[in-house]
């Protein structure tokens, strides 16, 4: 029966309830739909499409190239024009250190000039006519050393002991005693005699009456003509033409800048547009180069470096001038390389437009042919898709498309005869679907009848397996209740015995605790006794003590008496006089005793008499204790019979829990053989049922089926009816 639940053969709810002319009609709308979505993306699927496209991807390549070419013309004139940019800024460097090494050595000439010479030795606390001489001479020198040479602003020589001579200005006080502590004597200090160069001296400039022009300076302390004489300071200004013609004459490229830094970060600076170089104002430029990253962190004596520089990318060139100080740093925009490269962009460019034109004009040409033979096949099609066989395809063509028009008509010619026979097979199916309905339509009627009286069967005895279960599972329960009150009643059996133990040892314990008690109570009540006898005694020695005292009193009245006496009688009585002053000073010492012993009997009666207060006290306290001790111990003895009174009842209980779990095993094996039973008998009822269930969906099965079956061929005779075959 099985055989008939094959989901393979199944068929939808909606096929079924499909009928010829709404089946006719939907396949047409899905047929026009088809044929609008293929129209729709045509023109992107389409030969002539594909055959352009690929031309056009042939182009891609040309356009690499010419970038690649582009990039690697780029490279090349960017690393041909940094070699050589850097090669100019190395020469120009050279050529500022000739310079600044010519006025270094003429800095030397004019140090050791005997004129200089003479006047640093010259004592100037004396206005003599030697010493005027002597300083016009100096100042002759340095004037003439000015006059030759044209780029020298100014000269300056500072020296102790307000000797300072310049060529051109004044100065408001002693040059040497105001720079004493700045930064140009600390450097010039720490340079000892070699010169350093700067491009502003501003601690001097403040001490001069005029200002002062000059581009640059060079800086040189003079050895002292006589030891322990501290060096003069010779300063030489030079105008900014000095450096100015060399850097104005460098060409690095259209908007290159190139900036000469002093180690005080003064900067010359040039720009180059359109081919004339121009004077940049550094007061008013927002950025200063000597703020910018790439300069502070320049540390080796050249190299190159790119680095973006007012919002472009430029090549970065530098050159320290050999030990002046001086740092010489060139901007290229790289914008200028590309510039140079953009004709080969351009080439690249027009022959990539060529190409694109020449591919599209070959693929129009090409498709057009092929064209006209795909929509001829496609118009055929269209009206075989419609149900039209009897047309024909007429082509002359002997290429692939003449090969794919033959076989489209063999086809044709297959479908006519395939739709000729299938039409026939269909009415047959029709006839015998029809008679499989009715013959299933009874058996079904009989198969329910029958599935429902073995239901009713079913649900009974599961209800019984259910109720048997359950109660299996409340015996169960029962059973663990059972043993749960056997373990609780033997360990109270347990804990019972402990606990009578347990209080036979607490009255012992207790009892030793009264028979303690009594004795500490009659040990209180002779301490007691021996406290007032104490007493007594004490009070005894005191009068004892005043006897004495009152015997000492009247020794010493005596020994006065004897001394009275001894003193009448003159020399014959001064051993009676020795001896009764020895008395006196006896009696004395015995009067002192006896105070001191009166003292001591005092705190002693003192003491004893607290004493007796606290054994008193104590002893009060030992008759509550012996009371609580004598409860205590009633309140034992009946906790010892409640708790063997206990123990006699936790036995009976443990012998009847023990005889309840005898029946339990009886009870609980009984109702495991009832559950067993009833779960047979249900599981047995329970494969009928499925058997005859399953039975009755074979058979509903078979008639949806037959139904399918019917509905189907009709289906396909309706569907073979639009088909166009005479």
């Amino acid at each position: 029966m099985k055989i008939f639940k094959n989901k393979n053969m199944s068929v939808s709810e909606s096929e079924i309830n499909r009928t010829p002319e709404r089946t006719s009609k939907l396949d047409r709308k899905s047929l026009k739909n088809k044929r609008e979505r293929i129209d729709r993306s045509g023109f992107f699927h389409s030969i002539r499409t594909k055959l352009i496209s690929g031309f056009l991807i042939t182009s891609i390549p040309i356009v690499l190239l010419g970038y690649i070419s582009y990039n690697s013309a780029f490279n090349s004139i960017k690393d041909t024009a940094t070699r050589a940019s850097f090669e100019t800024l190395k020469q120009v460097g050279s050529n500022i250190e000739i310079n600044l090494n010519y006025y270094e050595e003429l800095s030397n000439q004019i140090e050791f000039d005997n004129s200089i010479q003479q006047y640093l030795l010259a004592d100037s606390s004396e206005m003599t006519t030697e010493y005027m001489q002597t300083v016009q001479d100096a100042l002759t020198l340095l004037k003439n050393y000015v006059y030759l040479n044209s780029q020298i602003s100014n000269i300056t020589l500072i020296a102790q002991n307000d000797k300072t001579i310049n060529t051109s200005t004044n100065f408001t006080a002693d040059p040497y005693e105001a720079l004493a502590g700045s930064e140009l004597m600390a450097k010039a200090d720490e340079t000892s005699s070699r010169v350093f160069w700067l491009g502003r001296h501003e601690e001097l400039d403040e001490l001069r009456t005029t200002d002062l022009d000059y581009g640059l300076s060079l800086v040189r302390k003079l050895k002292p003509p006589r030891i322990g004489e501290e060096g003069s300071l010779l300063i030489i200004d030079f105008n900014a033409e000095l450096i100015e013609t060399i850097l104005e004459k460098i060409n690095l490229g259209d908007n290159s800048e190139l900036h000469l830094i002093s180690s005080d970060n003064i900067d010359i600076a040039f720009q180059m547009v359109n081919g004339e170089s121009n004077r940049i104002n550094i007061s008013e430029a927002e950025i200063l180069i000597t703020d910018m990253d790439f300069y502070l962190n320049i540390s080796e004596k050249e190299g190159f470096l790119f680095d973006s520089y007012n919002g472009q990318e430029h090549m970065i060139i530098y050159n320290k001038i050999g030990d002046t100080g001086y740092t010489l740093v060139g901007l290229v925009p790289t914008s200028n390389f590309r510039a140079e490269a953009s004709s080969i962009f351009t080439a690249t460019a027009l022959f990539t437009v060529v190409a694109i034109v020449i591919a599209l004009v070959i693929g129009f040409f090409l498709t057009i042919g092929i064209s006209k033979a795909i929509n001829r096949i496609l118009n055929l099609m269209k009206k075989v898709a419609s149900g039209d066989l009897t047309v024909k395809l007429d082509t002359i063509s002997k290429d692939e498309l003449g090969v794919l028009a033959g076989s489209i008509n063999s086809m044709l010619e297959s479908m006519r005869s395939l739709i000729s026979n299938a039409a026939n097979t269909a009415f047959t199916v029709i006839e015998s679907a029809r008679t499989v309905a009715s013959t299933t339509g009874q058996i079904s009627t009989v198969s329910q009848e029958v599935t429902k009286t073995v239901q009713e069967i079913a649900e009974g005895a599961s209800a019984q397996a259910v109720d048997s279960e359950q109660g299996v599972f409340k015996m169960k329960e029962l059973a663990l209740k059972i043993n749960a009150v056997s373990d609780y009643a033997k360990a109270i059996e347990t804990y019972s015995s402990e606990t009578i133990s347990l209080t036979e040892e607490g009255l012992k314990s207790v009892e030793d605790l009264e028979s303690k008690a009594k004795e500490t109570t009659g040990i209180t009540r002779t301490i007691i006794a021996d406290a007032q006898e104490l007493n007594v005694h004490s009070k005894s020695i005191g009068n004892i003590v005043k006897v004495i005292s009152d015997i000492a009193e009247q020794t010493n009245l005596l020994a006065l008496n004897a001394a009275i006496e001894a003193a009448r009688a003159g020399d014959a009585g001064r051993g009676f006089a020795v001896v009764s002053d020895e008395i006196r000073k006896l009696a004395e010492q015995s009067a002192t005793a006896t105070r001191e012993i009166t003292e001591i009997i005092k705190n002693t009666q003192n003491q004893t008499a607290r004493v007796v207060e606290s054994a008193e006290a104590s002893e009060n306290i030992l008759k509550l204790h012996n009371i609580a001790v004598e409860n205590t111990s009633s309140v034992f003895k009946k906790i010892s019979e409640a708790m063997t009174e206990l123990a006699n009842k936790v036995s009976e209980i443990t012998a009847g829990v023990e005889e309840m779990e005898k029946y339990k095993e009886s009870t609980l094996s009984a109702m495991y053989n009832i559950s067993a039973v009833s779960q047979q008998i249900a599981a047995s009822t329970e494969e009928v049922s499925a058997s005859t269930q399953e039975q009755l969906s074979a058979i509903e099965e078979l008639t949806s089926y037959a139904k399918q079956l019917d509905e189907t061929a009709n289906n396909l005779n309706a569907s073979i009816n639009t088909f166009k075959v005479n």
